[in-house]
């Protein structure tokens, strides 16, 4: 007795769906650990929006966007449990946006969830917009100009080939190079830049400043803590220093050319490097160093101000 083809029929397809109900079922929908994979062409853009996340920003090909999405602590739990995730490419612009769900409130979380992080590695020429609140952003080398806004953690740049535009509220900012102009801001820690090419505007209300090679002119405003600079070339503008919480230091290379308007209130000022003086006082100093230049207003007024020689 021969079975009807139809009824054959039914049964391979009645298999077929078990068979692919079994593999949907047995594929994880969701993962304590994400990679995403973009193909990109160099002086692309990436925009980074994350909450709740630790980032670090890598040098990787230079034909591909790479993300790496990681738990911290020991919970295995999902992602997807607690992150709200969007992915997105337009062109060699891709953007990342990692948001925590509402009511994933960090007072219910407990030490084994500590959030996540979000390694990204990016072609060397690439430009860099992010914005985190909740954890620290480190960007390591780049060709192309870097914009960070962090409300909740420090912020770490490496090389930086580019214009730079950072700010934070919640932590310190270290900068080890950068050619461009650059905007910093801090309201929760202090700023060191370890070179700078260009001109530079930094200001904190929360710790000191110090640039350590600069070659361009200098803005600098803190009102808790001290502000240490070393100028390497003469300026291609004027400068200004300010402090209400500490002292002013500058040191000049002996090849540089500037006019000296420095006043300490809360101090004295300490000419080392020989100033051509119009006016000196204890806490007053006016006039021109390697024949005059562009100027260079130093203000004290809760400590003193010092010129050395490089």
């Amino acid at each position: 007795m021969h079975t009807p083809r139809s009824h054959v029929t039914r049964r391979v397809v009645s298999t077929m769906t078990l068979v692919t109900c079994f593999l949907l079922v047995s594929i994880p929908a969701f993962s304590s650990s994400i990679s995403e994979r973009f193909d990109v062409s160099p002086g692309g853009l990436l925009v980074l929006e994350a909450e709740g996340a630790k980032i670090e920003i890598l040098p990787g090909s230079s034909r591909e966007v790479t993300l790496d999405l990681e738990r911290r602590g020991s919970s295995t739990k999902p992602i997807e449990d607690d992150y709200d995730l969007q992915f997105s490419q337009d062109g060699d612009v891709v953007t990342l946006i990692i948001e925590r769900k509402r009511g994933s409130s960090w007072l219910n979380w407990s030490w084994k969830e500590r959030g996540v992080e979000a390694t990204v590695r990016v072609p060397v020429r690439f430009d860099a917009r992010v914005k985190s609140s909740g954890g620290s952003v480190q960007l390591q080398e780049l060709q192309g100009d870097v914009d960070i806004r962090s409300s909740g953690g420090s912020i770490g740049v490496g090389e930086v080939d580019g214009q730079m535009d950072l700010e934070s509220s919640g932590g310190s900012i270290r900068i080890a190079a950068v050619t461009g102009d650059a905007q910093i801001q801090s309201s929760g820690g202090s700023i060191t830049i370890e070179r700078a090419g260009a001109a530079v505007d930094a200001s904190t209300s929360g710790g000191s400043i110090k640039v350590e090679e600069i070659s361009g002119p200098l803005r600098a405003s803190t009102s808790g803590g001290s502000v240490r600079a070393n100028l390497t070339e003469t300026p291609g503008s004027d400068s200004e220093l300010r402090t209400s919480g500490g002292s002013i230091e500058v040191r000049l290379a002996s090849h540089v050319a500037v006019d000296i308007d420095a006043r300490a209130s809360g101090g004295s000022v300490s000419d080392r490097i020989g100033v051509d003086a119009t006016t000196k006082s204890k806490g007053r100093l006016v006039g021109t160093v390697g024949g005059g230049g562009p100027r260079m207003v130093l203000r004290s007024s809760g400590g003193s101000v010092r010129l050395v020689s490089e």
